[in-house]
Formats: C-alpha cells, sequence, structure tokens
C-alpha cells in the first residue's frame, strides 16, 4: 500500500492528493476504501488477538508450578492474570503484540481521508451595464472596486482603473455566460457559510455605483438595497487524500506483528494449553496432585479456599457438599460462568461508553439543526460537510474559533502533515474505546462458551476438542468459539469498526485561491460526524450487550460445577478411574463413577472417565 500510494498520488507539504473530482464520487471512493481498511485491520487484529492468547495460555509445568503456591490459572480465555505465572519473555512478546495493535485502532482508518475545498473568491462591484451590455465597455467606467475574500479577511485588489485591473475585467467580461444569476436572498445563502467548496468569483451589479468602506467590509454589502444581482463562476470538488506516514507507521508495526506470529507458529517447544479439552486431556494423562481429593469444585469453591489451597484437609467439605446434594443443586445460568466482578466491569464501561457517544450524538444534532435547515440524518455516512465539523463559526461542537478555528490550530502547529497527523488520533479514539469494549465482551462470551462445553461433557459421552487431536479426538474451534459464533462476532467487530471510521473522522478543508489553484492542503484540520452512523453504531453495540446477557440467562443442561476456566476447578474434575490411563483419547463423559472405582473417598467419586458413569441425578447409568 504505502508503494502504491507513493507512486500514485500528488504530494504537497507532505500530503498526498489520489484523486480530485465530484464530491459524490470522492465520497463513494473514500467509503469503499475504508470498508477495504477495517476489513483488512479486523483479519490483523484477529490474528494479533489469537497470538495473544497464545502467549498467554499457560503450559503444564506453569500450571503445576502456580497449583504448588495455590494459585490457579485461566485455560481457555484472555487473560492477564496467567501473564505473572509465565515465563518472562511471554509477558514481553504479548506486551509487543498489545502495543503494535495501538497505532492500527488510532490511525490506520484515517490512511484515506477526504478533504472539502474551501475557495478564496475575487469580488467586484459593477454597474449594470457590465452585466448587460455585450459591446466594449471601458472598464474603469463600469467597476469601481475590486476585491478578495480569503478565510477571515476581506482585503482590496484594485481601484477603478489601472492595467492590471483593465485585464482583469477584459477576462470577467468574457467568461459572463458561465456566470448564474442569483437575487439577493440566495447570494446570501450561498456566501454566508463557513467554507465556500462550490462557488467562487462574485459580481455585485448595482444601480449606482457610491460604495463606501462599510459597505464593501465584511458581508454587509449583501443586504444593501444597490444590491440587486450576484453572479458567480464555481466548480464544486473535493479530493481524496492519502497519509503515507501513517501508512509507514502501521506498516512498521504489521512487522513486528508478522515476525513474532511467524515465531509463534514456528519457534515456540512447548505447546500451551490452548482450550479446556487441551486441560482436560494434561489432567487425565497426568492428574493433578495437588487438586487429588478435594472433589468436585466451581470456579466459586476455588476463589473461596483459595488462601488454604492447596492443603486438602479443609477441601473436603466441597466435596461431600456436592456428593450429598447433588438433587437440590440448581442448573446454573451460563452468565454464571463469568465472575460478578467481570459481568459489572463489562456492563459498566459498554453504559459509560454508550453515555459519552449519545452525549456527542446529542451535541452533533443540536449543531446541525442550529446551522442548517437539513435534516441531521441526511449528511450520509461520512461526507465532510462545513456545516458537520467540530469546530467554526456556525455553532458546532467546538466552536469558538472566529474564522478557521480548529483543534490542531491550539497547538500552532504549522505543517499540515504534522496538522492532519495531530487530528488523525483525537479522530480515531472511539476506535480505541469500542476496541477494548469489544475485548471484554468478546472475553464474556469466550467464557460463557467454555463453560457451555464443559457442561456439555456431564450430559453426553464426546471425544474431547483439543489443539493437537490424537485418536478419536476433535479439533477445535477457533480458541474456545464455535464458528457459528465466532465468525459473526468478527464481522460484527467489522462492520462497528467501519460505522464508527464514518461516524466520527479526520475532516481536511484544502484551500484554493480564486483560480483554482491548491494553496493549502491543510488549511483546516478537525473532526468531522456524521449524525445517521452514530445512531446506527450506537444502537448496534447496545444490541449486542443486551444479546450477550440475554444469552447468558440461558441455563446449563445438568448441574456439573461451573469450573469456567479456572485451572484449579478443571484439575479437580479431572481424577478419573485408578488404572485407567488413555481415556483422553476416547469418548468421555463426567459424572459419579461406579463405587467400584472409588478407592479414595467414601461415598461417590466423581470425574471424566471413557467407561460407565452413574446419572449425576442417581436415576441409573449412562451407557458405555
Amino acid at each position: 500500500m504505502a508503494v502504491w500510494i507513493h507512486n500514485s498520488a500528488e504530494f504537497l507539504s507532505g500530503i498526498g492528493i489520489l484523486f480530485r473530482g465530484e464530491c459524490d464520487k470522492v465520497s463513494q471512493y473514500n467509503m469503499w476504501a475504508h470498508i477495504g481498511i477495517n476489513a483488512i485491520s479486523t483479519l490483523l487484529l484477529s490474528a494479533s488477538n489469537y497470538a495473544m492468547q497464545c502467549f498467554a495460555a499457560p503450559t503444564r509445568a506453569d500450571i503445576d508450578r502456580a497449583h504448588q503456591v495455590g494459585k490457579w490459572l485461566d485455560i481457555g480465555v484472555p487473560s492477564l492474570r496467567n501473564l505473572r505465572h509465565i515465563p518472562k519473555w511471554k509477558p514481553l512478546l504479548w506486551w509487543m503484540l498489545a502495543l503494535s495493535s495501538l497505532p492500527i485502532y488510532l490511525l490506520y482508518n484515517s490512511v484515506f481521508y477526504m478533504s472539502l475545498s474551501s475557495n478564496d473568491y475575487n469580488v467586484y462591484f459593477a454597474a449594470e451595464q457590465f452585466i448587460q451590455d455585450a459591446g466594449s465597455i471601458p472598464p474603469a467606467e463600469i467597476v469601481v472596486e475590486a476585491g478578495q475574500f480569503e478565510m477571515g479577511k476581506f482585503d482590496f485588489l484594485y481601484s477603478s482603473g489601472g492595467e492590471a485591473m483593465t485585464a482583469h475585467i477584459r477576462e470577467l467580461k468574457n467568461d459572463l455566460a458561465s456566470f448564474e444569476k442569483l437575487d439577493n436572498a440566495q447570494c446570501m445563502r450561498a456566501y454566508t457559510k463557513e467554507y465556500l467548496d462550490d462557488r467562487r468569483t462574485l459580481i455585485l451589479a448595482s444601480n449606482a455605483l457610491e460604495i463606501n468602506a462599510t459597505t464593501v467590509h465584511g458581508f454587509q454589502y449583501f443586504t444593501h438595497e444597490a444590491v440587486d444581482a450576484s453572479k458567480n463562476v464555481y466548480l464544486p470538488y473535493d479530493c481524496l487524500n492519502a497519509s503515507l506516514s501513517i501508512v509507514a507507521v502501521v506498516a512498521v508495526c504489521n512487522t513486528i506483528k508478522l515476525i513474532i506470529m511467524v515465531w509463534l507458529a514456528f519457534g515456540m517447544r512447548h505447546a500451551p494449553i490452548m482450550t479446556v479439552g487441551d486441560a482436560i486431556t494434561s489432567f487425565l494423562r497426568k492428574p493433578d496432585e495437588t487438586t487429588d481429593g478435594i472433589g468436585p469444585l466451581s470456579y466459586a469453591d476455588v476463589t473461596d479456599i483459595v488462601r488454604l489451597w492447596p492443603h486438602h484437609a479443609v477441601q473436603s467439605d466441597k466435596a461431600t457438599d456436592f456428593q450429598t446434594s447433588t438433587t437440590n443443586h440448581e442448573k446454573k445460568s451460563w452468565l454464571s460462568a463469568a465472575s460478578d466482578a467481570r459481568v459489572t466491569w463489562t456492563v459498566t464501561c459498554v453504559f459509560l461508553s454508550a453515555v459519552v457517544a449519545g452525549s456527542f450524538l446529542g451535541l452533533a444534532i443540536g449543531a446541525i439543526q442550529t446551522a442548517s435547515e437539513r435534516s441531521p440524518f441526511s449528511f450520509g455516512f461520512g461526507k465532510v460537510n462545513g456545516i458537520a465539523l467540530a469546530s467554526g463559526q456556525s455553532g458546532n461542537i467546538g466552536g469558538g474559533a472566529e474564522s478557521a478555528g480548529t483543534i490542531t490550530s491550539l497547538l500552532k502547529i504549522n505543517d499540515p502533515k504534522t496538522r492532519v497527523l495531530g487530528t488523525v488520533v483525537l479522530a480515531n479514539l472511539p476506535q480505541l474505546i469500542f476496541s477494548l469494549n469489544y475485548f471484554l465482551m468478546n472475553a464474556l462470551v469466550t467464557i460463557v462458551y467454555l463453560a457451555k462445553e464443559w457442561n456439555s461433557y456431564s450430559v453426553r459421552r464426546k471425544p474431547l476438542r483439543v489443539s493437537s487431536p490424537q485418536g478419536v479426538q476433535r479439533s477445535t474451534y477457533f480458541l474456545s468459539l464455535p464458528y457459528r459464533v465466532a465468525i459473526p462476532l468478527m464481522i460484527v467487530s467489522g462492520v462497528m469498526h467501519w460505522l464508527i471510521s464514518q461516524s466520527v473522522f479526520l475532516a481536511v478543508v484544502a484551500r484554493y485561491d480564486p483560480y483554482g489553484n491548491l494553496g493549502d492542503p491543510a488549511q483546516v484540520s478537525t473532526l468531522g460526524f456524521s449524525p445517521l452512523p452514530m445512531v446506527i453504531t450506537l444502537g448496534t453495540g447496545i444490541l449486542l450487550l443486551l444479546s450477550i446477557l440475554t444469552l447468558g440467562l440461558w441455563r446449563f443442561r445438568s448441574v456439573m460445577p461451573v469450573a469456567s476456566s479456572c485451572s484449579a476447578a478443571i484439575a479437580a474434575a479431572c481424577h478419573g478411574p485408578t488404572g485407567e490411563t488413555d481415556a483422553f483419547l476416547k469418548p468421555v463423559i463426567w459424572g459419579p463413577l461406579p463405587s467400584s472405582n472409588s478407592d479414595s473417598m467414601a461415598g461417590n467419586h466423581y470425574g471424566f472417565t471413557s467407561g460407565a458413569v452413574k446419572s449425576l441425578q442417581g436415576e441409573g447409568r449412562h451407557k458405555k
């Protein structure tokens, strides 16, 4: 991409101009460019997140060390807890992947951006004869004053007479056929907007030529009774720009990711325990000594006893409680697999983000309604419009600058390229905020489906789903999520990132002189906004969270203790019948083992086995 931009763009002050043309066409190109960018970034970040989870996943040796000191690790879910208990080089690579994702969140969506044209224009005060008479008229007798309006100021260029004045007036006379006649009201609407993108030269035809300084300064002359005609030459167009600097930064970060992921694929010596199936396989092959004799535990039980574990004497009550009251246990909800703290934190973060987004949406709608009679939802997706900018005279969000006030002007940034980069980070902060919220929601879904798979082993006999299948074992899903869940979530993530890029975005105003020559490619660099995608983004985000919480209300099919991602609870459930050493290679089921298989406890002994088990409700046996 960097090479293509370098070869294809016309660079001015470090800003690459890829295409210049009609506004609608530029907007269409910009939309497709952002769809492509978000598709690529979604795949790239998904691969990076997968690699991060691989580095955070513990090996069996890591788990054994943690259990020996009364600590448990997460299995099958994104985890910060594990980073404290794994070899130091893994957290280092984990953080390198995490930090290299920041430029993608904060910059990548602004690789391509639109710039709105703002035209300086010449203003001529002429007698009616200049407009009506096609003959040769001495310019000095017809045009008394001429000036030039630039962003925020009006300067006199010519007085009556003079060679320069005469030459310009003759050119103007030759172009009159291409001018459009406006009445006073139309003229006011056309020229009293902050960024003039669709018109240029202005001729004010008057019955009287007595025009003083009070009349010509500012816009007061538009309401003067002497003005009865306005004519103009215009050529509206926008530009599709590209930032080579952003592409370079993102390319470096992607290279770092690629090197790390290639090493992960081919250089790791010890395979980590990635899924609950991997953990069951490991603990059936070599039972965990610290949880032997504890009996069935939920992750909540492990949390309660974590200060005393791995000393077993105090844990026997947990096993006895489950054995004697199994029939009284209610089937837990799926959401019970996640801790109250995780659920509360996720809901709080999403709620606060929604409040902030809703507040910004309200300000955006109010600003547009104040500055225009158009519906706030008629501005489309991601279109740069002088009314919908977070600065300036129109009363928009962040306004207060008298003329071309911008966010970056507060920093006194003179270089156009640096000016744009400063605004890019601010424009993409919502991308980072959504990514953090999505990380929390995705982790919640992952825990729920991990617990669902765990519970399914107590319902029917089935092969283990593992990272490296042996025997009748099955290959794992994408981490712990079924494809029917992982793929839609990935698509929703990509669509949300695209919607956000169309809701709040980098808006650049390029300044053109009265003759159509590009002067400053980034005279104004600020935030643009579109209320319609804002509403869709906000609604989709809230709907996604509500869907997850509603899904969490479903209940598991059995009363099997919810181990969640807790390594100790999983290990405690994996003490099978004595002498069965290859159960993990066969279809297995979890439940109370027949009495003949119990040699360590009075009553039922619960565990995974490839043989027969009694029903959890005491109503018969599962078939072999």
